[in-house]
């Protein structure tokens, strides 16, 4: 079988953390209090300068984990994208 660290519950956890955090409109995440929220090709942006930002982290010499903190950023974008804009299932 397959090898997983943390079970999906626990995953999903840390995502919605992220998210709350992105809610809370601190660091990186922060808006003006005028700025209507991002569109689907502004979030596309957002996850696309976390997933350069995880090639640079992985791309070390001891294994790149150091990529999994921008792995969680990107997916709460996506999370995010979902939520404000529809997630349409899969048919």
């Amino acid at each position: 079988g397959e090898l997983f660290v943390m079970d999906r519950i626990e995953v999903y956890k840390v995502v919605d953390g992220e998210r709350d955090y992105q809610d809370a409109q601190t660091g990186n995440a922060k808006r003006h209090k005028d700025q209507p929220p991002m569109t689907p090709g502004e979030l596309i942006l957002c996850m696309e300068k976390c997933l350069s930002d995880a090639r640079n982290a992985w791309y070390t010499p001891n294994g790149g984990v150091e990529c999994l903190p921008f792995i969680r950023k990107v997916t709460a974008l996506g999370v995010q994208t979902m939520e404000r804009w529809g997630a349409p299932k899969r048919a």
